[in-house]
């Protein structure tokens, strides 16, 4: 996860990395269209995203911040977060409503999600005195990620 100090994104389509241009050389289950095509899939459309992020909130700046997360799961619903003195962010998988320990964070002046879907960008109700935090939407697929700007 790139919020856990993972370094570099790579979209990784088989037929991407392959070169792929009509299924040659290459068994039909490993590239299943032409690497133009491949362009196009979702997941590729996720690394814009990403992208897009990046340039406003450089991930390289932070550190991964795994103890502000109160009671987090593991696996595949593990809440990510790193954080720098200006800003801190928190991948939420599936929509998840979570905890943080405000204590171990500066404060925040400024808080919203972003949808890693679209890009959108949506204001945050306050957390409850406990921290809690709860995304516009949950489900599979409806990940989120919080930004907080923070005070310094």
């Amino acid at each position: 996860n790139a919020l856990s100090g993972a370094c570099g994104n790579v979209y990784g389509h088989h037929s991407i990395w392959s070169m792929n241009r009509n299924n040659e050389n290459w068994p039909p289950e490993y590239v299943i269209m032409p690497w133009t095509a491949a362009l196009e899939r979702p997941g590729a459309q996720d690394v814009k995203v990403f992208s897009a992020l990046q340039q406003t909130h450089p991930v390289l700046k932070c550190t991964p911040c795994p103890n502000v997360v109160a009671d987090n799961r593991e696996g595949a619903n593990f809440i990510a977060g790193c954080g720098c003195r200006q800003y801190a962010l928190f991948y939420i998988p599936n929509g998840l409503r979570f905890r943080l320990h405000m204590d171990r964070l500066f404060r925040y002046s400024e808080a919203h999600w972003f949808d890693v879907r679209s890009g959108a960008h949506l204001p945050v109700s306050a957390p409850s005195p406990e921290g809690e935090f709860v995304p516009p939407s949950s489900g599979r697929n409806h990940d989120w990620l919080l930004i907080l700007s923070l005070d310094s």
